[in-house]
């Protein structure tokens, strides 16, 4: 219970800028929501580092780098391949598959594999938020 409290603790930054807001109708909530998603995505990796360092684990360690380097490389590689176009209408194409998405799933996956369902049911919640803001 500890750790899940500690996880959502450390999202609650990203809560605040959500309502450092002059007015509500200034901002949409979809685009709170997508910015919320963009500090997000990394919470569930940077936590992951910060137990990999408290609990000085080497083999986990190398295990988090081919694991998230191999999320980036087909991520990435996919986002070529498609080159599907972004539903706003840029042109810079590659917006499938989610980078954020991938990136926090990864997070949350290496967690939960590694130090057990505690850490890894929060993870999941803030990668599924993240999902939700793209």
């Amino acid at each position: 219970m500890k750790k899940t409290i500690c996880l959502l603790v450390a999202f609650m930054p990203f809560m605040v800028i959500a309502q450092d807001i002059d007015s509500p109708s200034e901002i949409r909530r979809e685009t709170t929501y997508e910015v919320l998603g963009d500090y997000g995505q990394h919470l569930p990796a940077l936590t992951s580092l910060v137990m990999i360092i408290a609990k000085k684990d080497k083999k986990g360690f190398w295990q988090f780098t081919k694991s998230y380097g191999t999320t980036l490389a087909l991520t990435y590689g996919l986002k070529y391949a498609i080159d599907k176009p972004r539903p706003d209408g840029r042109t810079d194409g590659k917006a499938f598959p989610s980078g954020h998405t991938s990136v926090a799933f990864s997070g949350a996956s290496f967690l939960q594999r590694r130090y057990g369902w505690e850490y890894g049911i929060p993870a999941y919640v803030v990668a599924g938020f993240v999902a939700y803001s793209r």
